[in-house]
Formats: structure tokens, C-alpha cells, sequence
């Protein structure tokens, strides 16, 4: 549960100090792509650990039982990252 919301919250300040503390949709769009990529990366290294990139089919059943999480996580993780910008 901690995971998406220290996700957000890092990527979001990661963008706002980098833009020297600007502000705007653009960058709000920026934090939003971010969470989404991390999320499935992290997703795609956890069927990695367990031995299930091999076989494209498997990934398939694997997203489809994490796909509640992922959008928990991708949800979370926008709203912090956006309110932070």
C-alpha cells in the first residue's frame, strides 16, 4: 500500500525540482506517464523473478491477476505525484 503512494510522492518532487519548481498540466502529464511506466516495469521485473517472461501467454495471466493492483497503484501514484506539481 506504501509502495505507489512513496512512488508518487518521490516522482512528483523528482519533476518539480527538476522544472526549478514550475508548475502545469504538461508536467502533471509527465509525472502521470512516469507512475504508469513504473508500475508496469515493476510489474514486468516481478513476472521476471518468477520465471514468467518466457512465455507471452503466461505474461497475459499475470497482468490480468495484478490488473486491480496496477490501476490501485497507477491511480495512487498520479493523484500524489500531480498534487505535488
Amino acid at each position: 500500500f506504501l509502495a505507489p503512494l512513496l512512488a508518487g510522492y518521490a516522482i512528483g518532487e523528482s519533476i518539480h525540482r527538476a522544472a526549478n519548481r514550475k508548475r502545469g498540466p504538461a508536467l502533471r502529464w509527465m509525472a502521470v506517464g512516469f507512475v504508469a511506466f513504473s508500475a508496469v516495469f515493476g510489474e514486468a521485473y516481478f513476472l521476471a523473478i518468477q520465471g514468467l517472461l518466457r512465455s507471452p501467454e503466461l505474461v497475459l495471466v499475470g497482468l490480468r491477476y495484478d490488473l486491480l493492483s496496477l490501476i490501485l497503484y497507477v491511480g495512487l501514484g498520479s493523484y500524489l505525484a500531480t498534487t505535488r506539481l
